[in-house]
């Protein structure tokens, strides 16, 4: 059994693959198992996972029908052999300690989980340290775990803070018998528009101690263009309101009468419908298309949420958010206008600093 087995889906990041595997090659902890899921990449990615099976024994490749990223690290849990398992993207690299330092970390104090910060950068390689306002510490026994979970999904109503820890599951080990006893697994991003938070929400109520390595020892890349993030579609406003639905009743049903978890829940929402309805706005040029998204999206978040004002009540980023507070009071058409304009005001100052070669930092 290998210490820990990285399970990394792979799907167009032909250009990114070599730098992220030939990281988890060079691991100062040998002993690892690599599990690429070739998630029926069009390009030769499945080519370049077969040639590195060839050159180390650690790695195993799965081919598989193209389904998504949460299906395809699926597919690797399914052979995941190690003591901990941990989860990868393929347009993002490590640091050459980072399991050997998470392992130790994990052992050393018998956790469950062990995560580590993040450092974003983009295609100017310039880095920037992901937030995190809560400690590096350790919670133990049910109620802790659950107040992690709560602090996981947002930062409270009444806190400054948008992230008192970063939510995604690339940069953690999870132990192995936990996922596999309990049948811990992902849902598709095509169907919930945030893998990562479900998989949390999901899954830590089945932990029983969590830890935090005080270190950035992940980079992630924040500028691929094929990165779902980066993208608009119908089936990504859908996906967003089935998210909506979906982490209101388990928040509930999951953590009952556990009041850090409804006040993060309806922070999570509501920072979920600002952003969807912003990257709505900023990134489709069509100005009818972008009404028709933007409508469907909010009046569609408006009838899931039964009672808006109160998720809107208390929060600092909402106090002074025009869109936000209009759609809590159901003036879904004057919501609309605002984001339009706000994106749009701010495209004609970022085109204008573009045109006069202001530094824009």
């Amino acid at each position: 059994m290998a210490k820990v087995s990285i399970i990394v889906p792979v799907y167009k990041v032909e250009q990114y693959l070599e730098k992220c595997v030939d990281s988890l090659r060079e691991q100062t902890l040998s002993d690892i198992e690599i599990i690429l899921v070739d998630d029926g990449s069009p390009d030769r990615c499945p080519e370049i996972c077969d040639n590195y099976a060839r050159i180390d024994k650690r790695i195993k490749v799965i081919h598989k029908q193209n389904g998504g990223l949460g299906l395809a690290r699926n597919s690797g849990i399914e052979i995941a052999t190690g003591e901990f398992i941990a989860f990868l993207d393929s347009d993002d690299y490590v640091d050459k300690e980072i399991y050997q330092c998470l392992y130790d970390h994990a052992t050393k104090n018998n956790l469950d989980i062990c995560y580590c910060d993040v450092i974003n950068f983009d295609y100017k390689d310039n880095r920037v340290l992901y937030p995190r306002t809560k400690p590096a510490t350790i919670y133990e026994g049910k109620d802790e775990v659950f107040l992690f979970s709560s602090y996981i999904l947002a930062a409270s109503k009444s806190d400054d803070s948008r992230v008192f820890y970063p939510n995604m599951s690339w940069n953690a080990i999870y132990k192995g018998v936990i996922i596999r006893n309990n049948e811990i697994r992902f849902k598709s991003e095509r169907v919930y528009v945030s893998e990562d938070v479900l998989f949390h929400l999901e899954s830590l109520i089945y932990f029983k101690k969590i830890g935090w390595f005080d270190a950035p020892l992940v980079y992630h890349y924040m500028s691929n263009a094929n990165s779902l993030t980066n993208t608009i579609r119908p089936q990504k406003i859908q996906a967003a309101l089935n998210m909506i639905k979906i982490v209101i009743v388990e928040s509930r049903e999951l953590y009952p009468n556990f009041s850090a978890m409804d006040e993060a829940a309806a922070s999570y929402i509501i920072k979920l419908i600002n952003d969807i309805s912003i990257s709505i706005a900023s990134l489709i040029l069509n100005p009818f298309k972008r009404f028709s998204f933007l409508k469907e999206f909010l009046i569609g978040a408006y009838n899931i949420v039964s009672e808006p004002i109160s998720f809107i009540d208390g929060i600092h980023k909402s106090k002074t958010n025009v869109a936000l507070n209009k759609w809590a009071y159901g003036k879904l058409i004057q919501s609309i206008l605002y984001y339009n304009s706000s994106c749009l005001i701010k495209r004609i100052k970022l085109a204008t600093k573009k045109i006069l070669h202001i530094n824009q930092n």
